[in-house]
């Protein structure tokens, strides 16, 4: 008896201790560790890109940029609809380009500083794109600060040359004034000068070219017909940005303004 008796307190105690300590610990609030979390601020792509550039490198003809999340307003839409840009109408004969503007290089320091200004005043963004590119030696490096030199400089020089400025609006209506998204645009803006290169001679060495094209007046129009894949809103809107940015009819002889 007197054994069970020190269990049964023994006992009795254990259970009044336990119950202490459970409500000291309830009072008190619960506290669980956590990871410490570090965040490193990334550089936006857009901002700086360094691209290598050697002869064993060639601009893919492919490139498809991803579509921009923003909405760019358009200040071509304020310019007059031109006949020349007018390409909805009943037309015989469509001349959006004189082929006398695809190597023109007649371009002033007045005429560079208008298109810069537009640029700067319209697309900023676009305009004030900064890329570090290796030219020709892999260790002389060039940073170009604005989109139009380095467009300039993607232009290339004969046989192979194109006038920046068709370059200059076919890149922006393709990425729709908007920085392109992998950081490249002088490798982009060397794809679609050797694009349309290519389209243009299709369209002057290939007779069935022309024929199946009977409403093409020439191969200049036919390079951003066919580049375009034909889409007349697309067209109608690269001649509008045209005029409005470089303040010349496309369509006219250049050495006759």
């Amino acid at each position: 008896m007197k054994a069970d008796k020190r269990i049964l307190i023994i006992l009795v105690f254990l259970l009044l201790l336990f119950l202490i300590c459970s409500c000291t610990d309830s009072s008190k609030p619960l506290t669980l560790p956590y990871p410490s979390l570090t965040f490193t601020q990334s550089i936006p792509s857009t901002s700086i890109s360094t691209i290598i550039s050697s002869a064993s490198i060639d601009p893919t003809k492919t490139y498809t940029p991803v579509p921009p999340t923003s909405t760019v307003v358009r200040s071509t839409e304020t310019v007059t609809l031109t006949p020349v840009c007018n390409l909805s109408g009943n037309i015989d004969k469509y001349s959006l380009l004189h082929d006398y503007r695809v190597t023109w290089t007649d371009m002033g320091i007045d005429l560079w500083s208008q298109v810069k200004s537009k640029l700067n005043d319209n697309y900023p963004e676009f305009s004030n794109f900064h890329q570090t590119v290796y030219y020709q030696q892999s260790d002389k490096t060039v940073e170009y600060d604005d989109a139009l030199t380095l467009i300039n400089q993607a232009s290339g020089w004969d046989p192979h040359y194109l006038n920046p400025f068709i370059i200059l609006v076919t890149v922006g209506e393709r990425l729709n004034w908007e920085p392109p998204p992998n950081g490249d645009l002088y490798h982009l803006s060397k794809s679609v000068r050797d694009t349309l290169l290519d389209h243009y001679r299709d369209y002057e060495r290939n007779t069935d070219i022309r024929s199946q094209n009977p409403s093409i007046n020439n191969a200049a129009t036919y390079m951003i017909y066919a580049y375009f894949e034909s889409d007349m809103e697309d067209m109608e809107n690269w001649c509008k940005s045209y005029l409005y940015l470089i303040g010349q009819d496309p369509a006219t002889n250049p050495f006759e303004e």
